[in-house]
């Protein structure tokens, strides 16, 4: 099978990338350049800002401490005693897979050490990996994030204050609809928060991909005359009164996001990803929340 060169340079990047520990574990170079005290401060932070974006209050006592906490453990559970060595000598496509199976195996001992119920992503493709390769998370269910939103509105642990009344439509990720079949919770939060929901003409099972599958978002697309990513954007800008396109992946915010640019369509819709909804809808102001 012929690869795409720029496809290609990109495998053999994600191998030279990542070395091999001791226990078999893929780990990236800069992973053994940062100091510890580097490494906890970045995720860190990257805690703290989860933690504010869901709205929690870090000077509240019992949360007090939780980012350096988290940060500390996962330093230590994940690098703890690892050694650098020379990647395998392998192929592109052994190197992948190679590296996928350590990630799988690498994980797996974590979920083991862990105490949980559920695991929640907001990616379709984590989700999918998770659901279908992964046979060490104990069988705990995987949510996308637009499965818990429905829970808890439908049992009335998240109730709006707003109705926002816009006049929306929504694209199915590829991974979230038609590998797994996840179309109706991303709907019932739609209309949960007060919008009016217009389908586009190719939905559910039907619906386009936006162009960045299969590895297409590393490779020049060439002489086209309209991206898929474009294409899909005309469709919904098409839709009478749609204003804004409601995504559930972050790869369909980058590439509609740019869509919208490339195809001049500024004025006409604006892309917006699920929880920006809830978080109208709710009357969150994330930006301040933030800082």
């Amino acid at each position: 099978m012929k690869l795409d060169r720029t496809l290609e340079e990109h495998f053999e990047e994600l191998g030279n990338d990542h070395v091999s520990s001791s226990e078999q574990t893929p780990m990236r170079k800069d992973a053994f350049v940062l100091s510890e005290e580097e490494k906890i401060e970045r995720i860190r932070e990257n805690v703290r800002e989860i933690m504010l974006t869901l709205g929690l209050d870090l000077e509240d006592d019992s949360l007090r401490g939780t980012p350096d906490r988290v940060a500390k453990m996962y330093v230590k559970e994940v690098f703890g005693g690892l050694e650098p060595k020379k990647k395998p000598n392998s192929s592109t496509f052994e190197n992948k897979y190679k590296y996928g199976e350590m990630l799988v195996e690498k994980n797996t001992k974590a979920f083991e050490k862990c105490q949980f119920e559920t695991i929640i992503t907001t990616d379709p493709h984590t989700y999918n990996t998770l659901k279908h390769e992964y046979n060490g998370n104990g069988h705990r269910p995987v949510l996308h994030y637009s499965e818990l939103l429905n829970q808890l509105i439908s049992s009335g642990q998240l109730k709006f204050s707003k109705k926002l009344n816009h006049k929306v439509t929504y694209h199915d990720p590829c991974y979230l609809g038609r590998y797994n079949q996840q179309y109706d919770a991303p709907r019932q939060v739609i209309e949960a928060t007060g919008c009016e929901l217009i389908e586009m003409p190719r939905n559910r099972d039907r619906a386009f991909c936006c162009g960045a599958g299969g590895g297409r978002i590393w490779m020049d697309e060439g002489e086209v005359e309209l991206r898929p990513s474009e294409d899909r954007i005309h469709e919904a800008a098409n839709l009478e009164g749609v204003t804004t396109f409601v995504v559930a992946c972050p790869k369909d915010v980058a590439m509609y996001q740019d869509a919208v640019k490339t195809s001049g369509l500024e004025d006409k819709i604006v892309v917006k990803d699920l929880i920006e909804l809830v978080g109208e809808a709710l009357e969150l102001n994330t930006s301040n929340g933030a800082e």
